[in-house]
């Protein structure tokens, strides 16, 4: 089963996506999470100032977009919900909904202002405020519900923050050493779209055990979900009795969708928000504020085999044959037909070509998509029919189906593909300190390198997989070797190279092939030369001082290349009052083989030294010193002769994030006698720097990492820790429970 969840809550003008009609999967899509305001950003604004606008990726005929509903105990919590152990809090009820709507002025709220709706509304475009795109017309499944566009949403599931979805994430429900564990509260459209596709998988697997020849896709789910909701309206048993807002009776237990007919998704900024007539309301049947309504499940899935399409046949020829032999972006001729296996009438929707290869990722895989004719044919073309692993694979058409018309597929056509030739791109870059990328040329020991190759296949169609080594003079390169391409058909090193050897170097690029492009290295290779001397690198950027006057300590590693000579010297500068820093060794010998050596450095504080009279009355809590910043140089002694040094020293950044707690103050009846004054280390935060000198002959080389340190703040004096965030869709709350 392939159910696809997205989320796009956007006005933004990205293709629409044709997945779920054509390849059998069912896409579900989140209507968005601020009423109709699509083009507003729910993050930074309390107020919409944008024009009505719902999620393109939602409005499209291709996808089922899933609004949102609020529980609403009317104050009555006792009758919905228990607290009976062993679980804290039960629901022993149908619980009723509303329309998801927990938008507010900051007149009424404060803080609390906002944009917080489940979306909906016409998918009538942007023409109204100057724009090009008209919209989606309606499509036939959605036929006699509304207007004359595509309507959003399809269906709803609870959605709000007032009752979000509880998860375990990584082991966060195991309670720790102090029976504490954590849970995660999940709530918005992009919360329910994904429970509307585990819904589906229930669908799936019903449908597998009373259909076997159906199997497991069912197309898009809409052609399905409005004939269940006609056939529902048309059941004048159940007239009124789906009702899923009243708070007196439950909806009946024969209903699939349960109606939500009380709230709108209006939002501050818009026409009439607050009033009855705002946009969009709340009604009995289908209405652009929920849609279809929630749903049983169970009555979902048990009827979904209730309705009926008029069966057909489709037959597909490539290259007018059963079985062809061609190489990879070949173009091959695509002829389809579908027609009704009684009766006269047109199929129509879309087709879609399904490759069954051997290698991953297996089963029907698209490369093709057709929309049929008013003849309901398809006279095309493909370039997309890939490599089958080393033998032959079966190609299928998948009709999707229509209103009318039942989905059905194509017997098998035979199809080997031969790979085509690939060709291998190589660049060597580098960059400079703000980020400026060129071509590198050669430069001091230590210089970074970054190697990239992109990989293309002769024909232009297709994405190359596989892999890609890097290699020096024929040699794979250590840390570039067997670098998987990307979903774009190019890799890098990925962290660089620092570590290039004096002398020249030819850089190549070997692709491996997979089973639609050919294996292929670059070429001509790219040569550079790397000048002899030295480079430092910090292993840690971080160092911990447990207490006043104690000490940290870390590593630097310093590495120098063949042909290089001479004496470095490590020593500290630049340090705060009341602070000192040692190396050990202090010196390193550089012999003009390649090596690297480490040096301890380690760093100490003063402690501060008062007189103080205490009180029993008095509590002093201990602060953090969030940053303290070391330096140091490097000092290089018995340069060889005939070669003047300049510039004696290079300060390297030594990134030490230093904690050192202080103590508070206190006060007494007397004044006790002025302690002598000791040089003590500040608290504060220090900002330190790179630097870059070079001496004639040499280059002394250094790459400055820019690090993002957080630090870890200490709260005292709670029982717990709770913090929320919020991203482009999912709101996450993260609490503690002891």
């Amino acid at each position: 089963m392939r159910a696809l969840r997205h989320r796009f809550a956007s006005c933004r003008g990205d293709r629409a996506r044709r997945t779920s009609g054509g390849a059998r999967y069912y896409l579900f899509v989140s209507a968005g999470d601020d009423g109709a305001e699509g083009c507003d950003d729910q993050d930074n604004e309390t107020v919409a100032t944008g024009p009505l606008s719902v999620s393109l990726l939602a409005s499209t005929p291709f996808t089922v977009a899933v609004g949102g509903t609020q529980f609403n105990e009317n104050g009555n919590d006792s009758k919905y919900w228990t607290n009976t152990p062993p679980i804290s809090e039960t629901a022993i009820s149908y619980i009723p909904e509303n329309v998801w709507n927990q938008s507010c002025l900051s007149s009424a709220c404060g803080s609390r202002a906002g944009i917080s709706a489940a979306s909906g509304g016409i998918s009538s475009g942007n023409t109204a405020s100057g724009g090009t795109f008209a919209g989606f017309p309606k499509p036939a499944w959605q036929s006699g519900f509304g207007d004359t566009h595509r309507d959003v949403p399809d269906v709803s599931l609870t959605a709000a923050g007032h009752d979000p979805y509880i998860l375990c994430l990584e082991g966060s429900c195991q309670p720790n050493s102090q029976g504490e564990l954590y849970i995660y509260l999940v709530y918005g459209t992009s919360a329910s779209a994904p429970s509307f596709a585990g819904i589906m998988a229930l669908v799936d697997q019903q449908m597998q055990n009373t259909n076997p020849i159906q199997g497991l896709r069912q197309g898009q789910a809409d052609y399905v979900l409005y004939r269940l909701a006609t056939a529902q309206q048309a059941n004048t048993s159940l007239n009124g009795l789906c009702n899923a807002s009243g708070t007196s009776t439950p909806p009946n237990n024969a209903c699939v969708f349960n109606d939500v007919t009380v709230g709108n998704n209006a939002v501050p900024g818009e026409i009439n928000y607050g009033l009855a007539n705002a946009d969009y309301q709340a009604g009995g049947g289908y209405d652009m504020a929920s849609g279809l309504g929630s749903v049983n499940v169970a009555n979902l899935v048990n009827q979904w085999n209730t309705v009926t399409f008029n069966p057909t046949t489709t037959s597909l020829l490539l290259n007018n044959a059963t079985s062809i032999s061609i190489t990879h972006g070949q173009s091959a001729s695509v002829n389809i037909s579908v027609s009704p296996n009684s009766g006269t009438g047109a199929p129509s929707g879309d087709v879609s070509l399904l490759a069954h290869t051997n290698v991953p990722p297996y089963g029907g895989n698209s490369v093709g998509f057709f929309t049929l004719s008013n003849t309901s044919a398809v006279v095309s073309s493909t370039n997309q029919l890939t490599g089958g692993g080393g033998g032959p694979y079966s190609v299928t058409a998948h009709y999707a189906g229509d209103a009318t018309y039942a989905p059905s597929d194509s017997s098998e056509v035979i199809v080997t593909v031969a790979p085509e030739p690939s060709s291998t791109t190589l660049s060597v870059l580098t960059f400079d300190a703000k980020g400026n990328q060129s071509n590198f040329s050669g430069g001091p020991f230590g210089s970074f390198v970054y190697l990239r190759a992109d990989v293309a296949g002769k024909s232009g169609f297709g994405i190359p997989t596989g892999s890609v080594t890097f290699l020096d003079n024929t040699s794979p390169i250590v840390g570039a070797s067997s670098l998987t391409l990307n979903s774009e058909g190019n890799t890098a090193s990925p962290n660089g190279i620092l570590t290039f050897d004096a002398g020249t170097h030819a850089i190549s690029a070997s692709y491996s092939g997979d089973t639609s492009f050919n294996p292929g290295t670059s070429s001509p290779p790219i040569s550079f030369t790397i000048q002899p001397g030295f480079f430092a690198a910090v292993s840690s950027g971080q160092v911990t001082i447990t207490a006043p006057g104690a000490s940290g300590s870390t590593s630097v590693n310093v590495s120098s290349s063949t042909g290089f000579t001479g004496t470095i010297v490590l020593a500290c500068s630049g340090l705060p009052a009341g602070a000192s820093c040692q190396f050990s060794p202090s010196s390193i010998k550089a012999t003009a083989a390649l090596a690297t050596t480490s040096s301890t450095v380690t760093g100490t504080t003063t402690a501060a030294a008062a007189r103080l009279s205490l009180s029993p009355q008095h509590v002093y809590f201990a602060y953090w010193m969030p940053e303290l910043g070391l330096f140091f140089s490097v000092l290089l002694l018995r340069a060889p002769k005939g070669r003047r040094v300049r510039g004696v020293f290079l300060c390297l950044m030594l990134c030490l994030l230093v904690s050192v707690p202080g103590c508070g103050g206190g006060s007494s009846n007397s004044t006790p006698p002025a302690p002598p004054p000791v040089v003590s280390t500040p608290a504060g935060s220090y900002n330190v720097f790179c630097h870059r000198a070079e001496r004639l002959g040499y280059v002394q080389h250094r790459v400055c990492a820019r690090r993002a340190i957080a630090i870890a703040r200490r709260i005292a004096g709670g029982t717990g820790l709770n913090e929320t965030q919020s991203s482009s869709g999912v709101r996450f709350t993260r609490g503690i429970i002891h």
